[in-house]
């Protein structure tokens, strides 16, 4: 019992369970005395245990003793009061009832650490209507849950926290077939056709294979793929898991664009601090050489305008002309440096900042 307690105080568990009721109509106040059909209970000392029997519109009767926020079945009520020892059917019971269902479909540690798509793929069989339940009652969007769990303080991140990336290739049996998973469910373009980060994110490409798989029954991406081409039911299964798995598919590709960003802040990070290095020892060398051309400069200006040695007007001229070119290119050298060690410090208190 304790640890659904303490489950129940993580907010992503919260936000799933108001993914749940959403489904379920039961979103509003009265949501947790709520039964199958509307109707609602008086005493929350325990479950209603009252059988309603609707008649469809298509012919046929449906009879279900659904009730409370969650919509248990008397049967599924009773089997955890059996485990847990639930002494009553108030909402914060319900609340720890669904937990303990979460749990028992093995999702609460996808719940927690934020595996939106995961966690309903394994729970459509407990609430019908989550997307991709089987049981052929209405459901709601994979788009339309997402909304919600969002909107309930949900992250598609335990706390908020980006989950580690590995910054390794996409392995190549994958990276064959991932052209003709994405041609499938074209869906995967907004993961893989438009971000250069995602094609390089190798859990985002083997959950890809993985989902189809799972969906086509086979144990090799090469035998699913093949499945997925031929056969148009199981490339139907595939693109609907796909969907269902788009928010975690997004996960992986903000963080593969966030450790994209971060590799480049720290590349601009070490070039700006070896370009402040290097470039005051250059500035200096340059400021050296500038000092000695300067010197030089004179001398020879001297020694050609007023020395004892005789010089030709050709040779005078030819030698002020490249006393000139080489002191005006030091110059510039030497400016164009001062340049370069002010745009390095510029670069760098824009990082501190």
């Amino acid at each position: 019992m304790d640890d659904l307690k303490e489950a129940l105080q993580n907010a992503n568990v919260r936000a799933f369970l108001s993914v749940i009721r959403s489904g379920e109509g039961t979103s509003d106040k009265d949501g947790y005395r709520r039964m199958f059909g509307g109707a609602l209970f008086d005493s929350f000392a325990d479950h209603p245990r009252k059988v309603h029997t609707f008649k469809l519109s298509k012919g046929g009767e449906l009879s279900s003793s659904a009730a409370g926020a969650y919509q248990f079945l008397t049967k599924t009520w009773d089997g955890l009061v059996k485990q847990y020892g639930f002494a009553d059917f108030s909402p914060e019971t319900q609340d720890l009832a669904a937990v303990a269902l979460i749990k028992w479909r093995k999702a609460l540690d996808d719940v927690i650490a934020g595996r939106f798509g995961d966690a309903i793929r394994k729970c459509n069989r407990e609430w019908a209507s989550l997307p991709g339940s089987p049981y052929g009652q209405p459901t709601r969007t994979m788009d339309e849950a997402l909304e919600t769990y969002r909107l309930a303080g949900g992250s598609l991140r335990s706390q908020g926290e980006l989950a580690p990336v590995e910054d390794r290739p996409v392995l190549p049996f994958i990276a064959a077939a991932l052209p003709a998973l994405i041609q499938t469910a074209p869906a995967l373009i907004r993961i893989f056709g438009n971000s250069p980060q995602a094609e390089k994110n190798a859990q985002a490409a083997e959950l890809v294979a993985n989902i189809a798989k799972e969906a086509t029954g086979e144990s090799t991406v090469e035998g699913a793929v093949n499945a997925i081409q031929t056969d148009p039911t199981k490339a139907a299964a595939y693109r609907e898991a796909v969907h269902q798995s788009m928010g975690e598919l997004m996960n992986y590709m903000a963080q593969a664009h966030e450790l994209d960003e971060k590799s480049r802040a720290s590349a601009v990070d070490r070039a700006v601090t070896l370009g402040k290095v290097t470039g005051g020892k250059w500035l200096w060398l340059l400021g050296l050489i500038a000092v000695i051309v300067v010197g030089m400069t004179y001398w020879i200006t001297r020694d050609v305008l007023f020395g004892m040695h005789e010089f030709g007007p050709d040779t005078k001229a030819l030698l002020l002309g490249q006393v000139v070119i080489l002191g005006f290119t030091t110059v510039l050298a030497f400016l164009f440096g001062s340049n370069i060690q002010s745009r390095l410090r510029d670069q760098t208190d824009a990082q501190k900042k």
